[in-house]
């Protein structure tokens, strides 16, 4: 991934970052005080992230019922639980 400095995007604006995602068709880090701080990507690429995203949260969803996360149970047997903790 190639690193801009937060001083050349002032100076040279979006375009200091167009450049190389054009010949890059990936991601550009900004960099402030040398260090990588912002990552900067083209909106198609954002967007194929999130769909990912989406996608991973479905499948966990679709998986839940067959590990469940949360007990269904009586007070009693809660209150019994607890105690033997």
């Amino acid at each position: 991934m190639q690193s801009i400095s937060a001083n050349d995007f002032k100076t040279g604006g979006i375009g200091a970052i167009s450049r190389p995602l054009q010949t890059l068709r990936g991601e550009v880090g900004l960099s402030v005080r040398g260090e990588l701080r912002f990552v900067e990507m083209e909106a198609d690429a954002h967007q194929r992230l999130r769909d990912c995203e989406l996608e991973i949260a479905l499948l966990e969803t679709r998986a839940a019922p067959h590990h469940p996360r949360q007990l269904t149970e009586t007070g009693r047997s809660a209150s019994s639980r607890v105690q033997n903790q």
